[in-house]
């Protein structure tokens, strides 16, 4: 769930930064503490990166990685190759 929306606000795009407050209104009942938790599994499986230099595990942006792009493409949505959806919004 929290990639998909991470994968969906950044457009698919590793270099777009998804703040963690995107994030959580994308959940009407998710709790900022569970949030926290999916975003350090997801970090630490290297699905996901800080978009930003922190000193904390944990930053206020994020960026999905190639990583989790090619994970999100085989597990949970279909695959986007880039030269089919330069310019394009994905859904």
């Amino acid at each position: 769930m929290v990639l998909t929306a991470i994968f969906n606000l950044g457009k698919g795009d590793i270099t777009t930064p998804v703040t963690i407050g995107a994030i959580h209104h994308a959940f009407s009942d998710m709790d900022v503490r569970d949030l926290v938790k999916h975003l350090l599994v997801l970090l630490d499986a290297g699905l996901i990166a800080n978009a930003g230099k922190t000193t904390e595990k944990i930053g206020n942006t994020f960026v999905i990685t190639s990583k989790g792009i090619d994970y999100y493409n085989r597990n949970i949505g279909r695959p986007y190759p880039k030269e089919q959806t330069a310019g394009k919004n994905l859904p």
